[in-house]
């Protein structure tokens, strides 16, 4: 059930906390020494500055890709924990999609979670202001985010689509 997806991200598990500080030194280095992963309260260049650390220090784990767990249901996945995913250094889109929206959420920043045909992606909106309630049933929010959204290519690099959402692309997207 897709609405039940959320209870995955989980912003105070200890499995995140290294991986947040890993983030705020990044963030030091890139901003003259500042590594306070303060959220929204300095602006949109600076949540992005944010995001971009988090993304660096998921990407530094060199986590594989893994076929998703077996499971006797047609249309569902097992997800694992951001423990699990790095104590195993392995996880589908689905699972580093949920780690990324972890450690996003863990550094105040309000993560989304893309699920089209085949795959998994997350990002975060780039202001504070949710453009709808939390917890608001919009069955098409994610089509209606790539209708609005601006693709230039299908490679990994960050992009910003119209709707406010910053998000990543690729097949590998921690590669």
């Amino acid at each position: 059930h897709l609405g039940s997806l959320a209870a995955f991200v989980m912003p105070n598990s200890r499995a995140v906390k290294p991986l947040i500080s890993r983030a705020r030194e990044l963030l030091a280095k890139r901003s003259g020494g500042d590594g306070q992963t303060q959220g929204y309260q300095w602006g949109p260049e600076r949540a992005e500055l944010i995001a971009e650390a988090v993304y660096e220090a998921i990407r530094e784990q060199g986590i594989d890709y893994s076929n998703p767990a077996g499971s006797f249901e047609r249309f569902s996945q097992k997800v694992r924990s951001p423990q699990a995913i790095l104590e195993d250094n392995e996880g589908t889109c689905l699972d580093t999609t949920i780690l990324y929206a972890s450690c996003l959420a863990a550094v105040g920043l309000n993560p989304v979670l893309f699920l089209v045909p085949g795959h998994a992606f997350s990002g975060y909106f780039v202001h504070d202001k949710l453009p709808l309630p939390v917890g608001a049933h919009v069955p098409s929010l994610a089509e209606a985010l790539f209708d609005q959204a601006v693709f230039e290519s299908a490679s990994s690099e960050n992009r910003r689509g119209s709707s406010g959402a910053r998000y990543l692309l690729g097949e590998n997207q921690w590669g």
